[in-house]
């Protein structure tokens, strides 16, 4: 037996041995008692909420939990405004190389679309992000890509990609005389052409009325395990889902005839639950550990949108690239920006709800997602 041989060997063997020590060390129990109790405020109706009129059929609602946690809601009614159309806006659609699966995404966030694809069609009244997005760190992380399949103008993209996120839930609307919203798990590609507009990559948390199984809580023997969904089932991204963050996730009821679009923001960046819950399933958690607070888990926005009656609901973006823009009555913008977006932003503020007039003079730039949902009040 060579020298090489025989170190591998026993790379292998020690390293087997090691992962038996760890697994026979480490209690393989449900951890539901060290994860942060479920939010207060994910529940309807929203406790405390302030109610703003917006547009012809649009309310917003806006509440701050005491962990410094925004909850915005806005929900749009088409029947009270046949005027509001639902879109999905991709900046890989307008660039030198429209829908090559490339494009420089950074200086586009959710409020510079919400002012500058205002059109001859109408103007934006919102925008959230459009779903999971991924970038290539080999060359610039201004350099995005899809991961998922996505409908624009009715025309199906990146449908072939072979990707994880390619195994999860596909949501879409057709627009007809009304809209009518829907959630597709592994479409074929007739079924994406039914759609005016969709993305895929996201979790169903509501179908028809009722909550998808999300699994338990992990073990700290299964704590990064992923599952994809099947049908009945949310889907398991590990200790993502119970991580306590900022959330994008849409909302609808039975008939099509309302939408909602719900942000929450954690004040604090994702990576601070997550280490914490990280440290709580490794059972190596002391004093100094910061506790879990602030933001959501995938199963408060589940309890919230059953709380609140939704027919169906889905989970759009979570963590630090979460963000809303939404324009008021009075032509001003309320915006809740990314997290990413704070880091680059000269002033506290950026944690917060922000108030930007309509030339977005002062509010943070950058921190963007590759696409967007925006709702049109069309002319």
């Amino acid at each position: 037996m060579s020298e090489k041989t025989y170190l591998l060997l026993m790379a292998v063997v020690l390293g087997g041995l090691g992962v038996f020590v760890w697994k026979t060390r480490t209690p393989s129990v449900a951890n539901a008692a060290i994860l942060a109790p479920p939010s207060t405020l994910a529940k309807w109706p929203l406790t405390g909420a302030t109610t703003q009129s917006g547009s012809r059929g649009v309310t917003h609602l806006s509440t701050r939990d005491a962990d410094g946690t925004d909850i915005d809601v806005i929900e749009f009614d088409f029947k009270a405004n046949p005027k509001l159309k639902l879109e999905l806006f991709d900046q890989d659609s307008d660039d030198k190389a429209p829908f090559d699966n490339s494009a420089r995404y950074w200086g586009r966030n959710a409020a510079y679309v919400l002012a500058h694809e205002s059109n001859e069609r109408g103007p934006l009244i919102a925008t959230c992000n459009g779903g999971p997005f991924d970038f290539d760190r080999s060359k610039s992380v201004d350099d995005a890509h899809h991961v998922a399949p996505l409908v624009v103008a009715g025309k199906p993209h990146f449908q072939n990609l072979t990707s994880d996120e390619n195994q999860w839930w596909v949501f879409g609307v057709r627009d007809g005389n009304e809209p009518r919203f829907e959630t597709v798990l592994h479409p074929s590609e007739a079924q994406l052409q039914q759609f005016d507009y969709a993305t895929g990559g996201v979790q169903c948390l509501i179908k028809d009325g009722e909550k998808l199984h999300l699994d338990d809580p992990p073990t700290n023997k299964r704590w990064g395990r992923i599952k994809p969904p099947g049908l009945g089932d949310v889907g398991t991204l590990g200790r993502a889902d119970w991580t306590k963050t900022s959330r994008v996730s849409l909302g609808w009821n039975r008939d099509g005839s309302k939408l909602w679009m719900l942000s929450v923001h954690d004040p604090e960046a994702e990576s601070v639950s997550r280490v914490a819950l990280s440290l709580r399933f490794r059972e190596q958690a002391d004093a100094s550990t910061p506790p879990i607070a602030g933001g959501w888990s995938v199963r408060d926005v589940q309890d919230f949108w059953k709380s609140q009656g939704a027919w169906g609901a889905v989970l759009m973006a979570s963590g630090d690239f979460a963000q809303l823009a939404h324009r008021r009555a009075d032509g001003q913008v309320d915006f809740v920006p990314s997290h990413v977006a704070t880091l680059f932003w000269k002033t506290a503020a950026g944690r917060a709800r922000l108030v930007c007039a309509p030339s977005l003079k002062g509010a943070p730039t950058g921190g963007s997602a590759l696409f967007y949902w925006t709702v049109r009040e069309t002319k």
